[in-house]
């Protein structure tokens, strides 16, 4: 592995440009060529500089990465190799939190495909979606492709596009000039696309500095990576769950924003993480040992037990990381019970961990349909509860083990009742300002310990917005309901959450006309019976009459489509 060559020093940050403040804390050891890992006291990060020649970094590729990563070295490149690896169940995971945002017929581009996991379980579970890819080893990137078709790009340029979802699953980290790749592929996105990227999080505990390879140029912390989503103008979607080791980041398209530099406590706090690895004898006789194995039973066969042993942790990793997502009509949806919900919630609170609820039922999916936006601001949700007994009917039809129904305003009179208890302060947003008293008024003298950290009606112009969520914001509330109605409720969650400051957040769309006794709930017979949609329907018969007609005959016509694609699938898969 000699022979390799280095492009000239940048002697900048590699991922924000700065000149200054830039600290070397060690070197490349792998190949050992003198790259230089160095740290940036502006943007938080770190990049390795020189980086090798774009020659020399395909040369690295096609002849030595196997030998130096023999985790994906193997006598054939077959079903079992990709099983081993748990490939396909990976790209279920990430297909699952992605899915949701793509439209029927929506295109999708990956950068970095590897070996066509991902792109496979998009096909077998949406046909209709059109597949894109850019992946410079022709080699190997059909391994795991199977059926599905797919136009490969030299450059994402030149693949097409609008595309409704670009991933970068651990692409971004290899990239020379990461700010401009991401200007670049925010160009290819179609209104309300959105933007995947999954990275290693250098601040996560590492195996050592073979973590700091010749190839690997960028390592992020997720504040380094957030400052540069800003400055190229892509805000996150959604709550940053990830595979440990991992980030996670879901993004659309907003204004760039200057970020602002690092704070010096986060910088101390990275150096110090950092200083922790230093390469010491065991690290080198380490690396001399697999040289020799290497060398003496092939990389193949090292592989082979590598992937013996990382197969069952991997299966471990997903299954903590899965928890009880399933996916109904294309959309992640959290098998839950209302138990399990109200804990979650009150868990986000306590910890202030952000965590955005939204949920589905008849209407709203129909509305999916045809609103790309509300479906993406639904997908983009950290818990998605089925709030419908049609809905809970045929994810039993389809095959998909929901173990209740979650109501909006069950969930949010439980919530309500534990922030009295906990002294977690709500906050409402939405109804008419004479509902809205006449709801504070009832669930004071319901919850006698109960502390509103604020309240505002829902008939607000666009141009008071900016006002209403300064006020939320500045009233430090601990969770937020929404009473607006869809796509309304969801839009404006999605667009603020993350500036909100409130840990947690739901809409609840019509709950506080029945809190204030504008309306009348069903009977619990008739709640349990799945009649609740005849209660409403008796009053307002006018309104909601042509609307059941038509959503409940297009939501028949769905779950009859849905259906047959599941069962097509199935014949296909056996």
């Amino acid at each position: 592995m000699t022979g390799y060559r280095l492009d000239r020093p940048r002697r900048a940050c590699r991922l924000c440009g700065a000149t200054v403040d830039q600290r070397v804390v060690g070197r490349e050891r792998t190949l050992d060529l003198g790259q230089e890992l160095v740290r940036c006291g502006l943007c938080g990060g770190a990049s390795l500089d020189p980086a090798l020649s774009a020659a020399d970094e395909a040369r690295f590729y096609e002849h030595d990465y196997r030998r130096l990563f023999t985790a994906e070295a193997a006598f054939r490149h077959d079903e079992a190799f990709v099983a081993s690896l748990r490939l396909r169940a990976v790209a279920q995971w990430r297909w699952t939190r992605l899915g949701g945002f793509v439209p029927l017929g929506g295109a999708v581009l990956e950068v970095g495909s590897g070996y066509g996991a991902f792109l496979s379980e998009i096909h077998r579970d949406r046909p209709d979606v059109v597949l894109a890819a850019v992946e410079p080893d022709v080699r190997h990137r059909a391994v795991a492709l199977g059926r599905a078709k797919v136009a490969f790009a030299s450059r994402p340029e030149d693949a097409g596009g609008p595309f409704a979802l670009i991933a970068l699953f651990h692409s971004l980290e290899h990239l020379r000039d990461p700010t401009g790749s991401l200007l670049g592929l925010r160009r290819l996105l179609a209104p309300g696309g959105i933007l995947a990227i999954e990275v290693p999080d250098v601040a996560a505990p590492w195996s050592g500095w073979q973590d700091v390879h010749a190839a690997h140029l960028g390592y992020f912390t997720g504040p380094a990576l957030d400052r540069l989503c800003q400055s190229v103008g892509l805000r996150p979607l959604e709550g940053q769950t990830a595979l440990p080791g991992t980030l996670w980041r879901v993004l659309r398209r907003c204004d760039p924003q200057p970020p602002l530099p690092a704070p010096p406590q986060e910088i101390a706090a990275l150096d110090r993480h950092i200083d922790r690895y230093r390469h010491r004898w065991r690290d080198r006789l380490k690396r001399r040992l697999k040289t020799l194995a290497v060398a003496v039973l092939g990389p193949h066969r090292i592989g082979a037990w590598q992937r013996r042993r990382l197969g069952p942790l991997t299966d471990r990793l997903l299954a903590q990381a899965v928890g009880a997502r399933q996916r109904l009509f294309g959309l992640p949806v959290d098998a839950l019970t209302m138990t399990e919900a109200i804990e979650r919630a009150e868990t986000a609170m306590r910890t202030r961990r952000p965590l955005r609820q939204a949920d589905i039922n008849v209407a709203k999916l129909i509305a999916m349909t045809c609103d790309p936006v509300l479906r993406a601001d639904v997908a983009g949700s950290d818990m998605v509860c089925v709030d419908g007994m049609g809905v809970l009917w045929a994810a039993r039809v389809l095959g998909v083990t929901l173990p209740e129904r979650i109501t909006g305003i069950d969930l949010m009179d439980h919530l309500l009742a534990r922030a009295g208890r906990g002294g977690f302060r709500p906050y409402i947003l939405g109804a008419e300002a004479l509902v809205l008293d006449a709801a504070v008024s009832r669930l004071r003298r319901r919850y006698p310990d109960l502390v509103f950290a604020g309240w505002h009606h829902g008939y607000f112009s666009p141009a008071e917005e900016p006002a209403v969520v300064a006020a939320i914001a500045a009233s430090r509330a601990d969770c937020l309901f929404v009473a607006m109605p869809s796509p309304a409720k969801e839009a404006f969650l999605a667009r603020h959450h993350a500036t909100l400051g409130v840990a947690y957040v739901m809409g609840v769309g019509g709950s506080i006309d029945v809190v204030a006794g504008k309306r009348w709930r069903a009977p619990r017979w008739m709640q349990r019976a799945g009649l609740e949609w005849l209660a409403r329907l008796i009053q307002d018969p006018r309104h909601l009459g042509p609307r059941y007609l038509k959503s409940n005959s297009a939501f028949l016509w769905l779950v009859i489509k849905e259906w047959i694609r599941l069962r097509r699938g199935g014949l296909e898969d056996s």
